[in-house]
């Protein structure tokens, strides 16, 4: 399972965005710093499993251009 991280710089005003494997960040770890509001140096401001990309309720969804 990927999931989709939206990252805040603490020193930067640039968002980052980063995509981890399941298997690199143990869910359980991810979750804990995701609830704790850091993840390596960067404040989580949204978290999307790839899964539910194309979910309406979260407003994403593949551009057909």
């Amino acid at each position: 399972m990927k999931i989709i991280v939206t990252l805040d710089a603490w020193r930067s005003e640039d968002s980052k965005q980063a995509t981890m494997d399941a298997e690199e960040l143990p869910v359980r770890q991810l979750m804990m710093q995701m609830m704790s509001g850091k993840i390596a140096g960067f404040s989580v401001t949204k978290a999307i499993p790839l899964t539910r990309l194309n979910d309406p309720k979260f407003g994403l969804t593949e551009s057909k251009e």
